[in-house]
C-alpha cells in the first residue's frame, strides 16, 4: 500500500510534552493554567473538561475547578485520565493532557495543536509557547512540529502512525523542526554535540535544558537545510539514541499516536 498522500491536516502544528514526572499536583496546575492564559491571543484556551463527555467548564471563572480536575484521581493504577482544552472557535486549538498511570514506565503528556488555516503565531512567539508549557508541565522531552513531519518520521505504509512513547528517556522520539530536551537529557550527550549548528538554532530553556531549532518555520522541515540540521543533530547525540521506524514501526511495537 502506498504512503498516505499529504493532506491539509498535516498542515498541522503540534507542541507537544512529555515528562515520567509526577504533574498531578497542584503547583503544576498553577503553572500550566498560568501558561495557558499566558498564549498570544490566536492561541487562547478558553474552557477544559476532564474528559470528552463532560460539559465544558469555562477556564477563567475559577481556577481551583481546574486545579481540582488537574488533581482528581491521583494514585489510580486503572488506566490513563485526560483533560481536554478548547477554545471559543469552532474550529480551533486545542490542547490533550494524557496523564499517566501510576505504573513504572509510563509518561504524561500535554499536546497543543494549532490547526491549518489558524493564524499561528510568528516563530520566535511559538518557540516560546512551547517553552513556557516544557517548563510548566516538567518537561523531559518536548517537540514542535508540524504534522507533516511527524508522519514523515513516523508513518507507515498503511497510513498510521507509530512512535517510541514510554522509552523517550532512552530511545528518543526524533529531532524536529524544534526540539526541547531538559538538562538531566542535555547531561548525557557527548561533548559538543552542537558543534556546527548555527548559533541562533540553541536556546538555553530557564529549566536549565535547551531548545534546537532546525528550520525556519514549522513547514520548512523538507528544506535540504533542515535536513542537514537533523542528520547533524541525530549522528551528534547518538543516532542508536533515537527512533527507528523500521523497527518501531512494526505493528504491536510502536504506541499509536
Amino acid at each position: 500500500m502506498p504512503h498516505p498522500t499529504p493532506k491539509i491536516r498535516d498542515a498541522e502544528v503540534a507542541a507537544v510534552v512529555y515528562t515520567r514526572r509526577n504533574v498531578r499536583t497542584q503547583s503544576h496546575a498553577r503553572a500550566v493554567l498560568s501558561a495557558i492564559q499566558a498564549l498570544p491571543s490566536e492561541l487562547r484556551l478558553s474552557s477544559f473538561a476532564p474528559d470528552e463527555t463532560s460539559e465544558p467548564r469555562d477556564l477563567q471563572n475559577d481556577s481551583s475547578e481546574f486545579e481540582a480536575a488537574w488533581c482528581g484521581g491521583v494514585g489510580d493504577a486503572q488506566g490513563s485520565r485526560f483533560m481536554i482544552l478548547t477554545s471559543r472557535r469552532r474550529v480551533g486549538p486545542r490542547a490533550l493532557v494524557a496523564f499517566a498511570t501510576a505504573r513504572r514506565a509510563t509518561y504524561s503528556s500535554l499536546t497543543l495543536t494549532i490547526p491549518k488555516g489558524l493564524p499561528s503565531p510568528a516563530t520566535d512567539p511559538l518557540l516560546a509557547v512551547a517553552a513556557g508549557l516544557f517548563h510548566a508541565f516538567d518537561g523531559e522531552f518536548g517537540a514542535v512540529r508540524s504534522r507533516g513531519e511527524f508522519l514523515d518520521q513516523h508513518g507507515d505504509a498503511d497510513g498510521g502512525a507509530s512512535v517510541v512513547g514510554v522509552e523517550f528517556g532512552a530511545l528518543l522520539p526524533g529531532i524536529y523542526f524544534a526540539t526541547l530536551f531538559d538538562q538531566s537529557l542535555v547531561s548525557t550527550f557527548p561533548s559538543g554535540w552542537s558543534a556546527g549548528l548555527p548559533a541562533t538554532a540553541v536556546h538555553s530553556l530557564k529549566s536549565g535544558g535547551v531548545l534546537v531549532q532546525t528550520a525556519k518555520t514549522p513547514h520548512d522541515w523538507k528544506s535540504p537545510d533542515a535536513i542537514a540540521a537533523r542528520k547533524r543533530i541525530r549522528e551528534q547525540i547518538g543516532a542508536s539514541r533515537f527512533f527507528d521506524r523500521g523497527i518501531a514501526g512494526v505493528r504491536g511495537l510502536g504506541s499509536p499516536q
